[in-house]
């Protein structure tokens, strides 16, 4: 009887081993999944300040050589 309970607890044990590592497994695969989306959010961003340094740049000398206003008071006719 003791030989019954004794192979019980090996089966427990064995399920919850290969458990553990279940669980192991799919801990390291969201850890990588976050590491791979933090990287592409960093990659985005770089890529966003560049493009918007650009169009600031841009903006900039938009706005420098634009013509100044005679009047402070615009209305949308003005515009």
């Amino acid at each position: 009887m003791s030989g019954h309970i004794l192979e019980q607890h090996y089966e427990t044990l064995f399920a919850l081993e290969a458990l553990n590592k279940m669980i192991q497994l799919i801990f390291i695969c969201v850890a990588f999944l976050l590491l791979l989306k933090i990287i592409a959010i960093v990659i985005l961003i770089k890529k966003c300040s560049r493009k918007e340094s650009i169009e600031s740049t841009t903006l900039a000398k938009t706005i420098l050589h634009m013509p100044p206003r005679h009047s402070l008071n615009t209305t949308i006719d003005d515009i």
